[in-house]
């Protein structure tokens, strides 16, 4: 276990729960054991290779359409409205109540 309470276990060769003991302070999520002793449990889940693979995939296939992915291209996002709108729509209510209680004040 390293200072900065990060734990380097492999392989794992089974599927299961797997419980780490030390001697030391314990993290958040850690249990405190008697005689000073933490326990820190992980899963470890290797039956289907293909869900532990993060890589991005090539192509997504969705009903009856494949999408395939592009490097290198620059896209820009489509322009957002609603927060201008939030912000006009604000102004307004704002604007309405400084009128209102301009004229409300005896």
């Amino acid at each position: 276990m390293s200072p900065e309470g990060r734990v380097v276990y492999g392989p794992a060769e089974t599927v299961g729960i797997y419980s780490l003991t030390w001697v030391g302070p314990g993290g958040a999520t850690d249990t405190l054991l008697e005689g000073g002793r933490v326990r820190r449990a992980f899963a470890a889940n290797l039956l289907d290779t293909r869900e532990s693979d993060i890589a991005t995939a090539p192509a997504a296939q969705l009903a009856s359409l494949v999408f395939n992915a592009t490097v290198g291209e620059d896209q820009r996002a489509p322009l957002r409205l609603w927060p201008w709108l939030m912000l006009a729509a604000l102004t307004v209510l704002l604007l309405e109540w400084y009128i209102y209680n301009r004229k409300v004040v005896v």
